[in-house]
């Protein structure tokens, strides 16, 4: 019982600092993301989200692709994330 009261004490603690780190990271812009989680997005979760092709949206992408930079593996970075919903406005409500 008291392992277990030490676990959830710490898990607490965990995610108390991890909000904290978040919010003094991302400031105001926190609202601004508050019904999507900010992670990396393969091109095709993303293409999802918008309720586009993959083709469509990597036609969508172009203009941006110096900015946005190289995608590393499948995914986007949490920062190019970040662009394309910039750039591109925040898709509709997720599901």
């Amino acid at each position: 019982m008291i392992m277990w009261i030490l676990t959830s004490n710490i898990k607490a603690m965990r995610h108390t600092a991890q909000k904290i780190i978040h919010n003094r990271i991302m400031g105001n812009r926190s609202q601004q993301y508050a019904n999507y989680v900010i992670r990396p997005y393969s091109l095709k979760e993303l293409a999802i989200m918008y309720r586009v092709s993959k083709n469509t949206f990597k036609k969508w992408l172009l203009p941006f692709q110096d900015d946005l930079g190289v995608r590393v593996g499948y995914y986007y970075s949490i920062n190019q994330v970040k662009k394309i919903f910039e750039k591109l406005g925040l898709p509709e409500s997720p599901r």
